[in-house]
């Protein structure tokens, strides 16, 4: 700091000056008055005489020191707020009981200690902060001990004064601003991490400043201790009954603790200069809380703030607090009246919870807690005064149709281009969150936004409206200026009907023209399901927000609705005889709500390929030969575009033939086989989609089935005995998967018709007869008979030829 030195000069001529105070202030140092330290006028010689002003102030005089650098007589004389204490010049601040250094006279101790607290000769003020170069160039300093906790310090303070030897707290803001100068020693005091004084504890939480937590009883927080700041009040015990506020402390609270809650405290009154109270609820349920004041610092009065305060009978709303938050004084019954100053304007919808029919606000005419009174059913009072009604709009009463909030702009608002709106919901609920500092039987009120969205047009809807419950609606406007209104009042609205919860699709199967749809469970709001297959999928916007964690909510359906399942009170349903084609599921659940049904968004949209026809069913054999089989189907009740019969030997699974059969039939001749053989016959309709065909499965599509053996070629003769001997050639050994026997026919010459005359399983190729009549002439003939490996079928051929012979 530039000094202007003051010199005494007596040399054949005597000098005499006015003296008041010698300082030394750096010349751009600006004091409370916006004043700067001036050089007072010299007066001439002679003007006065002898050694002694008035007031009996002695001269002192010098010889010159004609090396000294370049000074000028100069005197300044303090401002009203500035004082000189020890040499030090102080000024103090405005509205505060604390006061900073900017400057030194010559009387400054070579040895200064520059203390904590300070008397400007009528109270005693806490030094808050040092200026910069407020000890520039004083030489006369030797050592300087530093008790004072300065919140702020200064560059340069120690400037020119060179060998000088300063002692302070380790990591104090003083020390941590010296320790790089060379030209000074610096002393370091060990301080203590944690200290308890007078029912405060305080901890060292940066190694540069303290924290506070009050212990019981009536506490005072302390400005500073071990030269450091006492900066914040991060809670209280809950046997503390009042607490008095440092106006240096710099905020109350942290994100975490609640502060007050639950405590024993009767008054809390916040200093101006807190602007910030962290944390939510941070005088929750205090059963002896009588009086608040809000002081002039902060802006919101949070969340739950207040709440549950049974006997708060006086809060005073400070200056500066622009908004009211979510349930602040909830509960609080013997709060009867509640002045509400015009700088409010926000009120939370929840910020009287509980108390709406018997408090009383009071305010100005026109200023925002009226019309927030009159939009919430609050009574309100006039204290005589009036103010002009911030930029503001309204909202007329808001009605309901099931899940579906509309709302609409009142009047007429010509400077207003754009409207935004909010859908707010307020939730009562325990706090039980692992990571909440709070106990867990704490009540809550909240104010949750559920939408916020913005329009053009003064009447809207909230369609899909989540739970049965109060909502409440606000509105603002952007101008043609670009600014906005105010958030109006809130607008309360109930919805009394529960909206289930969009549905999750969990699978769909197709067999066929069937096509079956699982949900994942059923949502316990909802009173049944719709369910629709359509084409051509349509994706519009259902509602949409600025904010949030949703900006735009779409809904995607078919626009085509071609098969329905209404009002399904199962989560599996089947759509049957569906066409072949490619179709989009949609689901939503809806509520009743009287004769309105309110629906739940559209499921995730799901795309179903209808392709592959039903399986075939009801195949069986109606006609066999030797070369050819015949066999028919029960026809798919939806036409395909087709049927595949396949045929395959039994045996080695080698496809032997492949038939097409047109759609109108549900029968096939298969001609081309081997007499006596086993075949497989499978028939598989179709479905052609852009050119590829697309088959049904093979359940119950299959059989086993043998063509008519080879007609037998007969043999016979007479032979001793009376009998006769037949022979043929044996069934071939493709016949062993089946059941081969042999039925033989004969008649006597006399008789017209013929009698079964044995049945076999002879594979040898021939019979000889029981004794037969002497002289008697017999005809024979014979047929191969084969059951299938099913155990359905018997196939019989043709019988053989017919042979005669005469028994001797």
């Amino acid at each position: 700091m530039k000094k202007l030195k003051e010199i005494m000069v007596a040399a054949v001529v005597a000098v005499a000056m006015v003296i008041s105070v010698p300082v030394y202030a750096s010349e751009n140092d600006k004091f409370s008055d916006g004043g700067i330290a001036e050089q007072m006028e010299v007066f001439p010689a002679g003007e006065l005489t002898g050694d002694a002003f008035d007031d009996g102030t002695e001269i002192v005089s010098e010889m010159p020191d004609v090396s000294s650098e370049t000074a000028a007589f100069a005197e300044t004389e303090l401002s009203s707020d500035q004082f000189v204490s020890e040499g030090v010049i102080y000024c103090k601040d405005t509205g505060r009981d604390t006061c900073r250094i900017v400057g030194y006279t010559d009387d400054v101790p070579e040895n200064l200690i520059l203390k904590e607290n300070v008397s400007d000769g009528v109270n005693e003020l806490f030094v808050y902060s040092i200026a910069d170069k407020a000890f520039e160039n004083c030489t006369k300093l030797k050592k300087v001990s530093v008790e004072s906790a300065f919140f702020e310090v200064g560059k340069n303070i120690f400037d020119g004064c060179d060998g000088l030897t300063v002692e302070c707290y380790e990591g104090t803001y003083i020390y941590k601003a010296l320790q790089a100068k060379n030209n000074i020693t610096l002393i370091g005091k060990e301080r203590p991490q944690k200290v308890e004084i007078d029912n405060v504890s305080y901890w060292d939480a940066s190694s540069s400043h303290y924290i506070a937590w009050a212990l019981e009883g009536n506490v005072s927080i302390e400005k500073g201790i071990y030269g450091s700041p006492v900066i914040g009040l991060d809670g209280i015990d809950e046997k503390v009954e009042t607490i008095e506020f440092p106006d240096t402390l710099k905020y109350i609270g942290d994100s975490e603790n609640c502060i007050f809650r639950s405590s024993m405290i009767r008054e809390i009154i916040i200093p101006d200069y807190i602007t910030d109270i962290a944390g939510k609820y941070i005088a929750d349920d205090c059963e002896y809380l009588e009086y608040v004041h809000t002081g002039n610092g902060y802006l919101r009065i949070g969340c739950s703030e207040f709440s549950n305060c049974p006997n708060l009978k006086t809060v005073e709303i400070g200056t500066s607090v622009e908004s009211i938050g979510d349930g602040a004084f909830k509960n609080c019954y013997s709060l009867k009246e509640l002045y509400i100053p015009s700088n409010v304007q926000e009120i939370s919808a929840t910020a009287f919870w509980g108390i709406e029919d018997s408090i009383t606000i009071i305010g100005e005419s026109g200023s925002y807690a009226e019309a927030y009174a009159n939009s919430m059913g609050i009574k309100f009072q006039s204290n005589g005064k009036s103010v002009k009604m911030p930029s503001i709009v309204f909202l007329n009463e808001p009605s309901v149709s099931g899940n579906t909030i509309c709302a609409s702009v009142a009047g007429e608002n010509s400077e207003v281009v754009e409207y935004k709106y909010g859908l707010y919901y307020t939730v009562e609920y325990e706090a039980d969150e692992p990571d909440m500092w709070l106990k867990k039987d704490l009540v809550l009120t909240e104010e949750t936004i559920t939408r916020r969205f913005e329009d053009k047009s003064k009447t809207v809807t909230f369609p899909y409206v989540q739970g049965d419950r109060e909502y409440y609606v606000r509105v603002c406007g952007k101008k043609k200026n670009g600014k906005y209104t105010l958030w109006s009042p809130p607008k309360k609205v109930t919805v009394k009907v529960n909206t289930p919860k969009p549905p999750e699709v969990e699978g769909i199967t197709v067999n066929g023209s069937t096509v079956t749809v699982t949900l994942k469970n059923r949502d316990e709001y909802a009173d049944a399901y719709n369910y629709v297959l359509g084409i051509n999928p349509k994706k519009s916007l259902a509602y949409s927000e600025v904010y949030g964690l949703s900006p735009k909510v779409y809904q995607t359906v078919p626009s085509e609705k071609k098969y329905v399942l209404k009002d399904q009170n199962t989560t599996k349903v089947s759509f049957k005889n569906v066409k072949k084609g490619t179709y989009y599921l949609s689901v939503r659940g809806y509520a009743k709500d009287g004769k309105t049904k309110a629906y739940s968004l559209p499921s995730k949209i799901q795309k179903v390929n209808v392709f592959y026809p039903a399986a075939v069913t009801g195949v069986k054999v109606t006609g066999r030969a030797d070369h050819s089989l015949t066999c028919s189907w029960t026809p798919v009740k939806l036409s395909p575009d087709g049927y595949i019969v396949y045929v395959q030997d039994s045996n080695t699974g080698k496809n032997v033939k492949r038939i097409s059969v047109k759609n109108t039939s549900a029968s096939v001749t298969i001609k081309g086989l081997e007499a006596g053989q086993s075949y497989k016959i499978v028939v598989r309709a179709y479905n052609k989609v852009n050119g590829k065909n697309y088959y049904s499965s093979y359940d119950k599509s299959q059989i086993i089935a043998f063509t008519a053996p080879k007609t037998p070629s007969l043999k016979a003769q007479a032979v001793s005995g009376h009998k006769v001997k037949l022979t043929w050639k044996p069934i071939p050994a493709a016949y062993q998967n089946g059941k081969c026997e042999y039925v033989i026919y004969y008649r006597n010459a006399k008789d017209k018709s013929y009698q079964r005359l044995t049945k076999l399983s002879d594979t040898k190729g021939s019979y000889t007869t029981k004794a037969l009549k002497k002289n008697n002439t017999y005809y024979f003939r014979m047929r191969s008979s084969i059951c299938d490996e099913n155990g359905n079928h018997s196939t019989t051929g043709t019988y053989s030829n017919t042979v005669k012979v005469t028994v001797k």
